[in-house]
């Protein structure tokens, strides 16, 4: 499916396919950028806790898929 999509930040109209706009946006954002080198330094340094302890500390177990 190919739709026609304006690109934030080269203010024109491109025609891709909606997967390939939706990497773009994402690489164009510097917001979503800093979050991801964010959490990839977190992981890392060790900083991050398992799926599976936040859920069993939520008490959401077996409502959530993994």
């Amino acid at each position: 499916m190919t739709s026609t999509l304006l690109l934030r930040g080269l203010g024109r109209t491109t025609k891709m396919p909606f997967p390939s706009y939706v990497a773009q946006y994402l690489k164009d954002s510097p917001d979503f950028l800093d979050g991801i080198g964010r959490g990839v330094a977190a992981y890392r340094e060790g900083k991050f806790r398992p799926w599976e302890d936040i859920k069993r500390e939520l008490g959401i177990g077996a409502c959530l898929p993994d």
